[in-house]
């Protein structure tokens, strides 16, 4: 029986002919993975931030629609309407960016407007409904940043309201 006399030089060598490429595919991967999670992040950001901006201004178009009696009324209905269209596609993809509490909320959003939109009958409904509109956009818009803020950790912000509360009331520009 011989020994087999190890040439270690020869096994460093191939050591450091292998290690290259095995670290440029284990950093590749670490990149690759890095990048895609922040790319999410920045996606469910540009979510919570047109889901927020939309919300109030549906809510806005809602209230501003049901208390200023003018001849732009029917304008600003029609505005309403495709700003609540954008609004309900826009919920749709909350399973995808949302948290928990975000999910639930903009479900809650989508079954009271699905309620109100069900029940609209006269001018009266239709004022009612548009003003329940408003509330809950912007009591979602309210959740969706508190959720979003505590996520990223900053401070709380003051809570949207409405600015066109009293029916015949201008809001404040």
């Amino acid at each position: 029986m011989t020994a087999c006399a190890i040439n270690w030089t020869t096994v460093l060598e191939f050591a450091k002919v292998l290690a290259a490429p095995c670290a440029a595919i284990v950093v590749a991967r670490l990149a690759v993975s890095s990048f895609r999670r922040q790319k999410a992040i920045e996606r469910r950001i540009d979510w919570y931030e047109k889901m927020h901006r939309l919300l109030g201004q549906t809510g806005v178009a809602f209230s501003l629609a049901v208390q200023i009696s003018d001849a732009q009324r029917e304008k600003r209905y029609e505005f309403a309407n495709e700003s609540l269209k954008e609004l309900s596609t826009l919920a749709d993809e909350a399973w995808m960016y949302a948290d928990r509490e975000g999910f639930a909320a903009t479900r809650v959003l989508s079954d009271t407007l699905t309620r109100i939109l069900l029940g609209l009958g006269g001018t009266d409904a239709t004022r009612q409904a548009a003003e329940q509109i408003g509330a809950v956009c912007f009591d979602t818009a309210n959740a969706l940043a508190s959720e979003l803020r505590k996520e990223l950790k900053l401070g709380k912000l003051p809570r949207v309201t409405s600015t066109a509360t009293t029916p015949g009331r201008r809001p404040a520009a």
